[in-house]
């Protein structure tokens, strides 16, 4: 008989070597993907949820996202790693990546004829004109997506990109928001 695993007073636990193996396992957090990177596929919790994935680099959570391609678990508006998102796109066919590789935090639900879109509330914030700084108001609209918005810089920059949320207004004009200058509502 080997010698136990862990004792106490009133605990003796003894361990084959299938099981060691599967308690090392969960320290890899699920399946390797590429690197330092795994992930672990769940189902859904619920009758109206779907799979989704949960995404580590070593033992640190990076993203989830569920099988449509919207942030899981408050995991929207990230980023899913070059080698990561090549990799799981041919590994997970029943997922839906983003083309952009940034996990969206709406889903669009179709009806016959209708798509509805997430309500927001946009943050006071800066909007550039020309060579002046307008702050523009808080105001409620639908987020359509986020986007790169490139724009060219003055003197030797070149050109600069950043990340914006594509929101339309009640009156039904489109914006180009700083994300963290959103909030869903």
């Amino acid at each position: 008989m080997k010698d136990p695993f862990y004792k106490d007073d009133k605990v003796l636990i003894f361990l084959h070597e299938i099981e060691q193996q599967l308690i090392l396992e969960q320290k890899d957090k699920g399946t390797k993907i590429t690197g330092a990177y795994s992930y672990k596929k769940h189902q859904p919790r619920n009758n109206k949820g779907q799979y989704h994935i949960h995404v580590y680099k070593k033992d640190n959570q990076i993203f989830s996202m569920n099988a449509d391609g919207s942030g899981h678990d408050g995991y929207s508006g990230t980023r899913i790693p070059n080698d990561v998102y090549y990799i799981l796109k041919q590994q997970l066919k029943g997922f839906k990546f983003p083309p952009d590789q940034i996990i969206e935090n709406y889903i669009y639900m179709e009806s016959e004829k209708n798509i509805f879109l997430r309500k927001v509330k946009v943050l006071p914030h800066s909007h550039i004109t020309g060579i002046t700084y307008n702050i523009e108001k808080t105001f409620e609209g639908y987020f359509h997506s986020f986007g790169n918005h490139v724009f060219l810089t003055g003197g030797n920059g070149g050109y600069k990109e950043m990340i914006i949320a594509i929101i339309e207004d009640e009156e039904g004009n489109i914006h180009k928001i700083i994300p963290d200058k959103i909030k869903f509502i």
